[in-house]
């Protein structure tokens, strides 16, 4: 199945629950208005076309070699690769491309973690506690374990686990996993899943990282939390924003006056 007959899929994904994470007026908000797409998006499922289905890099995606995307003759280039069915991408962002997919499959851990199985997998089930029909597209399923591939500013463990937390890489890896067991897509018991991860940048650093199961669990717990507040709010019809009622206002702790400073000068 393309991306597009699964975007035309009527059912809850990890995009629109991620949107509700902030809150239930943001998610309305994104079902109402889809976010326009953005040059970095595209550049990262390029990223992911080129690594895990080559084959197709050419066919999806055309160069745009005319300087700065503006005016008329980029306006007309992108029409015609919207009539043809193609993505633009500049030529440097497809050297880019280039390297990404060249630094993962040259990368051991990497490149085993993503041989022997299907790439962009679409998956259907539904949720047995709310009864929600939901979906997912896994970027790369094998018998028995489910592998995120991910671009990243930094691969290195501090500052992909700050990003992990910060984008709810956990609650997506896990929504996937479950998908996968829920629509029958391992034919042995599986592993915890995997998150491979490419720097977008030079060096073209590689990492793969396998879920804990402390973290596996984390993500478990957030998105139920999400489909039983989604399915909570459909029920009522009530879409609050961040705050419905007053909140303490609370200061983190390097907020100017919050921390006290000794005579030595150490902060206590």
């Amino acid at each position: 199945m393309n991306f597009r007959d699964y975007t035309a899929i009527d059912a809850v994904n990890w995009s629109s629950l991620k949107a509700l994470h902030e809150s239930p007026l943001q998610y309305r908000h994104q079902q109402q208005h889809p976010p326009a797409d953005k040059p970095a998006w595209v550049l990262g499922r390029a990223a992911h076309c080129a690594i895990l289905e080559p084959g197709e890099l050419m066919e999806r995606y055309t160069i745009w070699t005319g300087g700065r995307r503006a005016g008329k003759k980029w306006e007309l280039f992108k029409l015609g690769a919207l009539e043809a069915g193609q993505e633009v991408i500049t030529a440097k962002e497809m050297n880019d491309v280039n390297e990404m997919s060249y630094a993962v499959l040259h990368h051991e851990a990497a490149a085993k973690a993503l041989s022997g199985g299907r790439a962009e997998v679409t998956m259907e089930w539904t949720d047995p506690v709310t009864n929600l029909a939901c979906k997912g597209r896994a970027d790369y399923v094998r018998s028995t374990r489910l592998v995120d591939l991910k671009t990243a500013r930094s691969v290195a463990p501090r500052q992909f686990m700050r990003a992990a937390a910060d984008y709810l890489y956990h609650g997506q890896v896990a929504f996937y996993h479950w998908g996968s067991m829920a629509s029958g897509q391992f034919s042995e018991a599986p592993q915890a899943p995997a998150i491979v991860a490419v720097q977008s940048s030079p060096p073209w650093d590689v990492a793969v990282y396998e879920f804990t199961p402390e973290t596996l669990d984390a993500g478990r717990r957030l998105y139920r939390q999400l489909l039983d507040r989604l399915h909570e709010c459909q029920t009522a019809d009530w879409w609050p924003g961040v705050a419905p009622a007053p909140a303490a206002l609370e200061l983190p702790g390097w907020a100017a006056g919050v921390e006290d400073e000794g005579p030595d000068g150490e902060v206590f």
